[in-house]
């Protein structure tokens, strides 16, 4: 496929994201060198040669940049105030070190459910832990950053700010909260935190003349530098009378430079249905051609709408804000349920919403209550010693109708609908060094998945089967009908007579000789389950709904421990906590 022709299907896809998105990239050239720069300055650092009562540390613990981004505008914001700051990785730093901070600010970031970040685990073990120094005399302020569509999506941060009050140091400007729309909020906390520091700490080299550039500048691999995968291949794994459609889709990496390994996601950038975009315009009785201010820049309303912001999905975050702004009445006796809340949110889009609750809104109000449009995250599902210049992605299309109207997700519109074989797909890699398997070739591992929750093992057993790996592998998988949702069926067979996976249990709910879940099949191996955990040194590995069959299993693993070890709930949920801890229980929910 020529050059030509991918770029054209990547506007097809795009809309026209790629010149906004280029000339934004001209804009801060200069200040992401400035930004590699100030991180560089994390090495070898010698706190004790500093005069830490008159310094301001800033401390960053960052998944995918954004925290990096936040704690490198703080720290350049503070020196250009004259104050005499410096540039702390949560990854790098020698974790007891933060003992010399005096004064400290801290950008850190929520992987999933509420965990830290693999990249901040050993500062947030060592913070949590008997060891931690006690920090009396620490003046701090914290951004906790994550993704709301999960239930504690800022945890990490609220952790690291309370156990910083329990070792007696003192919040100095209020913790902030950031959504994946984090920009907004993380300007105002650089500002706000770095301008209180400034007016108690000596200011040694101001810059005078010029006007600081208050905005955020992102690190490297944004949308300008995707790839655009052409699509080999679109398969759908499930049968006719599957109640939901899933979908494996083939992409050719060919002269990427992508590389990945099982346990990472490719990322892929959407934009929404311009059928359904119309639908929203209608509903509101909104002119698409009239113009709003997105990132600072006039566009179509439209536009923003298709290539800018969520509409499919709705989170509490967005309802809030449409009530600040509508004040509608029947929506405030929503909110004051939350579980009513999460559960419309769960069930519901941004229509569902304005036609729920309609009320007066202008067009620039409206897109400032909505969340960003993130590109969308899909396990790989092979192994690059299957085949270097291929990924496959296993995709469980939402669809579904309620209130006489047909839903279907972003994704799920694009990749049914809107991209063909042989048209091209902007894609990334998303490194996930907390879901792999074990660097001890010989360690036997626990899969357990639901649904598309196979993808990550199937790249696992390709793994396996490829390499020198002699990993005994029991895989537990679950869904609904046994003749039509039983996914990759015949691969599994084929690994389970070949020996590389060695036990396979498989429970569908929905079979006519009974219903049956992944936890009847736990529960009825707990014996043996204990004894891959215990004598054989088993790792667990669990993927799946977040909402539900995730959090199943772990309450039927606890129950596992409670009966074969007759302990409490409380000694089993440790156990699982210390699993976690040693990396032998891993997660990768959605």
């Amino acid at each position: 496929m020529g050059v030509a022709t991918r770029r054209s299907s990547a506007n097809k896809i795009s809309g026209l994201i790629l010149k906004k998105k280029r000339m934004e990239t001209v804009k801060t050239e200069h200040k992401k060198s400035e930004l590699r720069q100030s991180v560089a300055e994390t090495a070898d650092f010698n706190f004790e040669e500093k005069n830490n009562e008159e310094v301001l540390y800033v401390l960053y613990g960052s998944r995918t940049g954004n925290s990096e981004s936040a704690a490198v505008l703080a720290c350049d914001y503070a020196r250009y105030l004259g104050v005499e700051a410096y540039l702390l990785d949560m990854k790098t730093m020698i974790p007891e070190n933060i003992r010399f901070a005096k004064n400290l600010l801290v950008a850190v970031s929520t992987h999933g459910e509420g965990d830290p970040p693999a990249v901040v685990e050993d500062f947030y073990n060592y913070l949590h832990g008997e060891e931690a120094h006690q920090q009396e005399g620490m003046r701090y302020s914290v951004l906790a950053l994550g993704d709301s569509t999960y239930e504690d999506y800022c945890k990490t941060g609220h952790d690291i700010a309370d156990r910083f009050n329990k070792l007696g140091a003192k919040e100095f400007s209020p913790l902030l909260e950031c959504d994946i729309d984090y920009e907004e909020n993380a300007m105002r906390w650089a500002r706000t935190a770095v301008e209180a520091f400034s007016e108690t700490l000596p200011k040694k080299n101001p810059v005078k003349g010029k006007t600081f550039a208050f905005e955020i500048n992102k690190k490297d691999g944004d949308f300008d530098n995707a790839f655009f995968a052409p699509v080999l291949s679109k398969k759908m794994l499930t049968g006719d009378a599957s109640a939901k459609r899933t979908m494996l889709l083939t992409l050719s990496l060919e002269n990427s430079g992508l590389t990945f390994k099982p346990g990472d996601s490719l990322g892929v950038y959407t934009t929404n249905a311009r059928m359904f975009v119309d639908k929203v315009l209608r509903t509101l009785k909104f002119d698409g051609t009239i113009r709003v201010e997105v990132n600072g820049e006039d566009v179509l309303l439209k536009e923003a709408l298709i290539k800018d912001f969520e509409l499919t999905v709705l989170t509490t975050v967005v309802v809030n804000k449409y009530f600040e702004v509508t004040q509608h009445p029947e929506l405030k006796k929503l909110l004051d349920d939350p579980e009513l809340t999460e559960h419309y949110c769960e069930t519901r889009d941004v229509l569902d919403l304005v036609e729920d609750y309609p009320a007066e809104i202008s067009p620039q109000q409206f897109v400032s209550i909505l969340r960003k449009l993130n590109p969308r995250l899909y396990s790989v599902a092979s192994s690059e010693e299957q085949n270097p210049d291929k990924v496959d992605i296993v995709a469980g299309l939402i669809e579904y109708t309620r209130s006489n109207r047909e839903r279907i997700g972003v994704t799920s519109s694009l990749f049914s609908d809107r991209v063909e074989d042989g048209e091209t797909l902007p894609v990334f890699i998303e490194d996930n060094p907390r879901f792999r398997l074990p660097e001890d070739n010989s360690t036997p591992v626990i899969l357990i998945g639901a649904g598309t929750g196979i993808a990550p093992y199937r790249a696992f057993l390709q793994e396996i089967e490829k390499t020198e790996r002699k990993n005994p592998v029991w895989l537990f998988f679950g869904e609904k009908h046994p003749e039509a949702d039983f996914l990759f069926k015949e691969e599994l067979e084929k690994y389970l007579s070949d020996g590389v996976l060695t036990k396979l249990n498989v429970a569908f709910s929905r079979r006519s000789a009974g219903k049956k879940y992944i936890q009847d099949d736990i529960l009825e191996k707990e014996a043996e389950i204990i004894d891959w955990i215990e004598k054989r040194n088993a790792n667990i590995y669990l993927c799946g709904n977040k909402r539900t069959m995730a959090k199943d299993v772990r309450n039927t693993l606890r129950q596992v421990f409670i009966n074969q070890k007759k302990i409490s709930r409380d000694d089993a949920d440790a156990i699982l906590q210390q699993l976690k801890a040693d990396k032998r229980f891993q997660e990768d929910v959605y």
